[in-house]
C-alpha cells in the first residue's frame, strides 16, 4: 500500500489528485502552512454548520483536502531532506543513505524524494537512543504523518511524554515498538 492509500483511508473518500493539487497550492503561496490542529479546528467550529446543508457539500470536502494538504505540507515543512539530516548528523549523504537501508534511520519518499523526521533527532544532533528498534517497529503501510503524530504526541503510557521524548530521556524502546506494530494492524 503506497503513502497516498493510507492518506486516501485516513481523509476518507478524497483522492491524491485533489490532496496533490492542494499541496501545490499551499507550497507555492511559499506561506508557513496551517499547522493541521488549527485547520482542523477551523474546519470544525469555524462558522455555520455546513453538514445539515446539501448545498455546501463541495465546501466540506475543499475544507477536508485543505486540512489534508497543510498536514503534509506541515510535515515537509519540518522535516529534513538527506543532505540537511547528513549535515545535522555530521556524516556524508553516502553514510546516510547506508543508515537508512541499514535501518538505523528512517525516512518517507514523496515524489521521488527522501525527507527524514525531525523528531528521530535529539537536540544534540544525535539520533534518539533505540531508533534502529523503532525503525524495525515502524510499519510500511503506516503513512507519515500518523508515525510523526505518534511520535510527536504525550501519552500516559510514557509518563505523559511524547514517544520522542520518552526514548530521548533514556527510555526502553519495546514499549514504543510494540505500539507502532500495533498499529500496523489496525
Amino acid at each position: 500500500m503506497s503513502g497516498w492509500d493510507v492518506l486516501e483511508r485516513h481523509f476518507d473518500g478524497l483522492t491524491a489528485d485533489e490532496v496533490d493539487a492542494q499541496l501545490a497550492v499551499v507550497l507555492e503561496r511559499g506561506a508557513t502552512p496551517v499547522a493541521a490542529w488549527t485547520a482542523a479546528y477551523l474546519a470544525e467550529h469555524g462558522g455555520p454548520d455546513l453538514d445539515s446543508d446539501p448545498e455546501t457539500e463541495g465546501v466540506l470536502r475543499q475544507r477536508r483536502i485543505l486540512t489534508a494538504a497543510s498536514t503534509l505540507a506541515e510535515t515537509l515543512a519540518s522535516a529534513l531532506t538527506l543532505g540537511q539530516a547528513a549535515e545535522r548528523l555530521g556524516v556524508s549523504a553516502s553514510r546516510l543513505s547506508h543508515r537508512l537501508k541499514d535501518g538505523t534511520v528512517w525516512a518517507f519518499t514523496i515524489s521521488s524524494r527522501r525527507w527524514l523526521p525531525t523528531w528521530q533527532f535529539t537536540v544534540d544532533q544525535r539520533t534518539l537512543p533505540g531508533l534502529p528498534a523503532i525503525v524495525a517497529a515502524i510499519p510500511a503501510s503506516l503513512h507519515p504523518l500518523a508515525v510523526a503524530a505518534f511520535m510527536t504526541t504525550p501519552r500516559p503510557d510514557f509518563g505523559g511524554r511524547s514517544p520522542a521524548d520518552w526514548l530521548a530521556s533514556g527510555g526502553d524502546p519495546a514499549p514504543v515498538a510494540d505500539w507502532l506494530t500495533g498499529m500496523g494492524r489496525e
